[in-house]
């Protein structure tokens, strides 16, 4: 998630260029698009039978920034029309992301859970 909030980071500091700043975003957009396929699939690697269950669980913690993201944007540029103050939020994003992506790559692995196998595929191992 480095990459993508690079380029919004740059996005906030290129002032009035809205080509660059469409292309920015784009390239932001598309490299986020990359890393969820990367992550969506460790559902299926830790509990195949529970994947639907555990894609739904962290979906609904990941929609809290949706929801936080806008509010501290309000609050950061209410009144105020300098690029520099997007900048400060795009920096924020970062930061974040970074929080976010570091411990995920650190402690990545893929291993299946005894927990996920249905009681029927159990007792045929008994």
């Amino acid at each position: 998630m480095i990459g993508p909030a690079v380029f919004l980071v740059a996005a906030g500091f290129i002032g009035c260029n809205y080509e660059l700043a469409v292309a920015f975003v784009t390239i932001s957009t598309t490299l986020g698009g990359f890393c969820t396929s990367g992550y969506s699939i460790n559902h299926l690697d830790i509990a195949p039978s529970y994947a639907g269950i555990l894609l739904g669980i962290t979906n609904s913690f990941a929609t809290i920034p949706g929801m936080v993201g806008p509010v501290i944007a309000k609050n950061l540029t209410h009144n105020v029309s300098q690029f520099t103050v997007w900048g400060l939020f795009f920096c924020i994003t970062l930061f974040l992301s970074s929080l976010n992506g570091n411990p995920l790559l650190s402690s990545l692995q893929s291993l299946s859970y005894i927990w996920h196998i249905h009681a029927s595929c159990v007792l045929l191992f008994l």
